[in-house]
């Protein structure tokens, strides 16, 4: 009985998208029930799943270093590459957050581009500082940070799309 007056109530509910209780429509008021799972602590703030992939990048990395060795890939380079992303990329996290406050369309617009292209300025001089006193570059650790640019770029999106804009 309980299991469908629950399933009844979110047939005829919305989802409040700023705290995420679910209201029943013409309630007026938010009511949370014991079927609603909790957020994980990962989507609670951005900064720590970052973090936390930075770290779990980092210990691949370093576990598997003797294979990558193996492969020609400097494990140093994909570490400092690493860091360097992961840096870029908090470092344009806080200007997407302070966009996400923006009621004015531009205003958002603007902040988002100003984090792209401090991200894309710290990642070009970086790169160009490598090319320029590396004796011999090493293709597949550019490879592998040019992917883990495009894995933190989808995340640190996704993340701020994600979460609610009163935070």
């Amino acid at each position: 009985m309980v299991q469908i007056r629950f399933s009844l109530v979110y047939a005829f509910a919305s989802r409040c998208p700023y705290c995420g209780y679910v209201a029943e429509i013409g309630s007026g008021n938010h009511q949370k029930f014991a079927t609603e799972r909790p957020t994980p602590i990962m989507s609670r703030n951005p900064l720590v799943s970052l973090t936390l992939f930075f770290l779990l990048v980092s210990l691949a990395v370093w576990l598997l270093r003797h294979w990558l060795s193996g492969h020609s890939i400097e494990t140093n380079v994909v570490m400092v590459g690493n860091a360097i992303v992961f840096l870029a990329t908090v470092a344009a996290l806080f200007l997407y957050q302070k966009a996400m406050k923006k009621q004015k369309p531009h205003a958002f617009v603007s902040q988002v581009y100003s984090g792209f292209l401090l991200k894309f300025l710290i990642l070009v001089s970086a790169a160009l500082a490598y090319f320029y006193t590396a004796k011999e570059i090493n293709k597949g650790a550019v490879i592998i940070c040019l992917a883990l640019y495009v894995v933190y770029h989808f995340m640190a999106t996704r993340l701020i799309v994600k979460h609610p804009r009163s935070q």
